[in-house]
């Protein structure tokens, strides 16, 4: 079970809260249908019905991707059960905790699609808006309440179609539902504009990276010197480190620890370890200012090793540059990333069908323009200067997209506090809807009553096999007494009368008023 949140500071509306004018607590289920999608099996991979379905791959937040279906046979009747129409609301049923729950509706972005049960359908009655109940999930989703009611399996976190349909919400006037749908879709558009605008910020400081690159480059004209010859040592890591692999001891420096545009090495996921204390170990150690490239996979990412890394090594995918005194560590770096000078040379010389790939041959031939030391320095100042503005408009646009995040949040938040948008009186009140609602479908599962029969009929009785029962023989003790004459003379009459009336009722219809 996961973590209850604190109801005040994710904004839930508490059941012993008052609701705004008009509103009332209904369950999920009450106010729509909810229903769990089709299980996957083997034996449903082929067959003469195959369609498409969605599943939690598919359904983001308020988005359905289409760019990974899958297909099942789903016969007919099944089709009929799980086919998506336009307006479904599909949530995750099986979700990482903090995902849960969350929801998407289905407009018909592949036609003639089912879903599998780990999603979530729901379909809402005639007194709720489809759109209003995906804000109302997201919403729900945002503050927890999802994540209050999932079960941990295998560290996935199930919604449950049960626990989900029990779920209570706060339930507006069906005319309040759409005006609230208005407001949000207004603001909630603001919000996605300002977020799409912020998202293309990271793609702009990478272009901007490397037109400063460019810039401080194109001015350097002092000759230039194959690499090999400035640096004391070009070499890679050597192969068959998998077995010195450790749980901690030195730091195995790997591609994946490179930046794009940058020289500092990403060590937020490192590997370990206990190295050969031979000849060959001693070859692959790095030491402060040495220039790491990658030449292998994603050819000519660099850094630069800091004094603060410690002991480390690197395997084969990964050269390592050794620069002489007359080379700025960080300025051989730079140079190395220069996408109009060494990044273009990479690309027209890597080889290899499917990895790319760079020789310790070909990068030692590499041509390095090579400045007095002073003005190595000086380059490299002001792309660090520059490289900081960068940083610093990256860090606003992340600021920024986070607010924008909580801001969204606070909106639903209002929405279904009803503080969004004003009551009006001549809504008619949610728990009208509801109770009408409710006495249709209690009225619908009630068990049929018989027909009223009309006076002076009676319903033909139901035979009854009832074994036969065999009377004892007379006794003195048992055997009846006669009847009087007169007695039977009257039950004779009473028969012979009820009789007549029963051929005259079948016979003309009876005109007696009810």
């Amino acid at each position: 079970m996961g973590k209850r949140v604190n109801s005040e500071a994710a904004g839930i509306v508490g059941e012993g809260e008052p609701l705004p004018t008009g509103w009332c607590w209904a369950t999920v289920a009450e106010i729509g249908r909810v229903q769990l999608g089709r299980q996957r099996s083997p034996d449903n991979h082929r067959g003469t019905h195959m369609r498409p379905y969605l599943r939690v791959a598919n359904v983001f937040e308020d988005r359905i991707d289409i760019g990974d279906v899958m297909e099942m046979n789903f016969t007919p009747a099944e089709f009929e059960t799980f086919k998506l129409e336009h307006g479904d609301v599909l949530l995750n049923e099986g979700q990482s905790l903090e995902l849960v729950g969350r929801p998407a509706m289905y407009r018909g972005e592949l036609p003639g699609a089912c879903f599998t049960n780990s999603l979530v359908r729901f379909r809402g009655a005639s007194f709720v808006s489809q759109s209003w109940a995906l804000q109302l999930f997201r919403w729900m989703m945002h503050s927890g309440q999802f994540r209050a009611i999932a079960k941990i399996t295998t560290n996935i976190a199930h919604l449950g179609a049960g626990r989900f349909g029990e779920l209570r919400v706060p339930l507006p006037p069906l005319a309040e539902q759409r005006r609230i749908v208005a407001k949000l879709e207004a603001l909630l558009g603001r919000i996605r504009r300002a977020r799409e605008a912020l998202d293309a910020v990271p793609a702009m400081v990478e272009r901007y990276k490397k037109s400063v690159l460019g810039v401080a480059f194109a001015c350097v004209t002092a000759p230039a010197s194959p690499l090999g010859e400035i640096c004391s040592a070009v070499t890679s890591g050597s192969r068959g480190w998998s077995e010195h692999y450790a749980t901690s001891g030195a730091t195995f420096v790997r591609v994946g620890n490179f930046g794009r545009n940058q020289v500092e090495l990403d060590l937020s996921s490192i590997a370990f370890v206990d190295p050969p204390r031979d000849a060959e170990g001693t070859r692959t150690g790095l030491k402060p200012g040495d220039v790491l490239i990658t030449i292998t996979a994603d050819v000519g990412k660099t850094a630069v090793v800091r004094s603060s890394l410690g002991e480390a090594y690197v395997n084969q995918h990964v050269a390592l540059c050794r620069p002489t005194h007359r080379v700025d560590s960080d300025y051989l770096a730079w140079c190395l990333l220069d996408p109009a000078g060494i990044q273009k040379t990479i690309r027209e010389i890597e080889y290899g069908m499917t990895k790319a790939s760079l020789s310790l041959r070909q990068l030692r031939d590499l041509q390095i323009p090579l400045p007095p030391l002073d003005e190595q320095r000086a380059i490299v100042a002001r792309i660090d200067a520059a490289f900081a503005r960068a940083c610093s408009m990256l860090a606003a646009a992340e600021s920024a997209r986070a607010q924008l995040d909580t801001l969204e949040r606070s909106l639903l938040a209002k929405a279904f506090r009803g503080e969004l948008v004003e009551q009006d009186p001549a809504d008619e009140p949610a728990s009208v809807m509801l109770d009408r609602v409710r006495a249709e479908r209690a009225k619908a599962d009630a068990p049929a009553k018989k027909p009223r029969k009309p006076r002076g009929e009676s319903a033909p009785s139901a035979p009854t096999e009832e074994p036969e029962r065999v009377a004892p023989p007379p006794t003195a003790a048992r055997r009846p007494k006669p009847v009087p004459d007169s007695l039977a003379a009257a039950r004779a009459g009473r028969a012979a009368t009820a009789t007549h009336a029963v051929q005259s009722a079948y016979a003309k219809p009876s005109h007696r008023k009810r």
